[in-house]
C-alpha cells in the first residue's frame, strides 16, 4: 500500500555522506544530493538528497540535520510503494546494514587495517576479514 512516511534509525543518528551514498550504491541506487523535492500522488517533500535507480528519480529521499556537535542525522521521507523494499522499514535496515559495514571498513583502514574480505552469511550478517601488517 502506498504511504507517505519518514523513517529513522540509530545508524543514521551520525551519517557521514560520502558512506551514504556508498551504501545506497550497494542497494542499486544512486545518491544524488542535486535533488531537492520528491512527490508522487501520495505526498511531496523537501529534501537534502534524493536517490535514483536507472537514471529515475525514486519517490524517497534523505533529510539531513546537523546538532552543535557537527555530526549529521539522517531522516529518510517518502513513498516506498513503487521501489524494491517492502516498505520504509525494509529500506533503512538494508541501509544502516550497507552503512555499517562502509563505515567500518573505512574506520579500519585508517587505522592500519586492509580489508581481506567481505561475505554476507545465510542469515543475512555481513561478516569482514580485515588484517593488520
Amino acid at each position: 500500500m502506498s504511504q507517505w512516511v519518514k523513517a529513522k534509525s540509530e545508524v543514521l543518528a551520525n551519517v557521514e555522506k560520502d558512506i551514504l551514498a556508498l551504501a545506497c550504491e550497494e542497494l542499486n541506487l544512486k545518491y544524488d544530493d542535486t535533488i531537492k523535492s520528491i512527490s508522487n500522488s501520495w505526498g511531496k517533500d523537501t529534501v537534502d538528497a534524493g536517490v535514483k535507480k536507472n537514471g529515475k528519480v525514486m519517490d524517497f529521499g534523505f533529510k539531513f540535520t546537523e546538532n552543535e556537535f557537527g555530526e549529521i542525522s539522517a531522516e529518510v521521507t517518502g513513498d516506498f510503494y513503487f521501489s524494491d523494499f517492502k516498505n520504509s522499514k525494509d529500506f533503512v535496515d538494508k541501509l544502516s546494514k550497507q552503512y555499517r559495514r562502509y563505515d567500518i571498513e573505512q574506520k579500519a583502514a585508517m587505522n592500519g587495517y586492509q580489508l581481506e574480505s567481505v561475505n554476507e552469511t545465510q542469515n543475512g550478517q555481513i561478516e569482514m576479514v580485515l588484517f593488520a601488517y
